[in-house]
């Protein structure tokens, strides 16, 4: 998935410029059982997030949801695809902007819920365990932005 990303900032002068203008570099290939890829266009380790550094923290390794801020875009291929059931310690802003995807809440073999979306439908998803997956016919892209959050007493990300 080739995504092209703009990043601003500030010149050594002081005044706004474009740092990085390109194809996203932090491009992530799921197992293939799970039909899914990832491009990763920002992350920080950090919350308030710095807007000084001139560096790029994507090209860090690859993290399901790192301990500051993340915005991805999702793509879930169509199919009969094993879900990857998750949990992170975030709040997860998502908005479908193509096809439709089924979100499953609970677990592995105790789905307690299941929420359809469509194009143009949002889904704020604070922190339970959760799998993504696509019964439609054509590919899904899902447009996310997260920020590191707390879960309940006992509850463990992963």
């Amino acid at each position: 998935m080739d995504v092209r990303r703009v990043v601003t900032g500030f010149g050594d002068d002081g005044e706004a410029t474009v740092l990085f203008d390109g194809d996203a570099p932090a491009r992530i290939d799921m197992p293939p059982a799970v039909g899914a890829s990832a491009v990763d266009l920002w992350r920080s380790d950090t919350v308030p997030l710095d807007t000084t550094s001139a560096t790029d923290p994507t090209e860090a390794p690859f993290a399901l949801m790192p301990p500051g801020s993340l915005f991805r875009i999702i793509e879930f291929a169509p199919g009969d695809h094993q879900p990857l059931w998750h949990a992170t310690a975030s709040v997860d802003f998502n908005y479908v902007a193509s096809g439709e995807v089924t979100v499953l809440l609970g677990d592995e073999g105790a789905v307690t819920e299941e929420v359809h979306l469509r194009a143009g439908d949002t889904f704020v998803h604070r922190g339970p365990r959760h799998a993504w997956v696509n019964r439609g016919t054509e590919p899904c892209r899902l447009v996310c932005a997260s920020v590191a959050a707390t879960l309940p007493d006992g509850f463990t990300p992963g």
